[in-house]
């Protein structure tokens, strides 16, 4: 009876660390391919330069119809990975910034197009939703 307790334990244990490394698996990718992170400020500023950035919007067309920001190109993460390697020719050497709603699909985007050849990703921290929270605009 005392080793059905230790499978049980065991078991438990793999459980917790998988469900553990599915939870850090964006950010531990994010570090192995050298995605940059940005906060909306940073955006902000970068999208009035002289050079700005791609920004990339990774949402579903239905949060896309929410509001968006004006200078986005809307490809849904569903559909990044086979645009990808387009996206990246046709914008050699420009930066990427990937947006999402909250920041979590913006890392998996920024993911695929480093792995497709873009040399400087950043995924937004807090995403569509931390940059309407600080008040920039967005358009409907």
């Amino acid at each position: 009876m005392a080793q059905m307790g230790n499978f049980e334990h065991e078991l438990t244990l793999l459980l917790f660390a998988l469900a553990l490394l599915l939870l850090l698996r964006g950010p531990i990718l994010a570090r192995f391919y050298r995605v940059g992170h940005m906060t909306v400020h940073d955006l902000a500023k970068r999208l009035q330069s002289a050079q700005p950035p791609l920004l990339i919007d990774v949402r579903t067309p239905r949060e896309v119809a929410t509001g968006y920001i004006r200078q986005a190109l809307c490809i849904p993460l569903s559909e990044l990975k086979q645009r990808a390697g387009d996206v990246v020719r046709k914008n050699s050497g420009r930066e990427i910034v990937v947006i999402c709603e909250r920041g979590n699909r913006s890392i998996a985007g920024s993911v695929t197009l480093r792995r497709s050849g873009a040399a400087v990703v950043y995924s937004v921290a807090g995403g569509l939703s931390h940059w309407r929270s600080q008040g920039y605009p967005v358009c409907q």
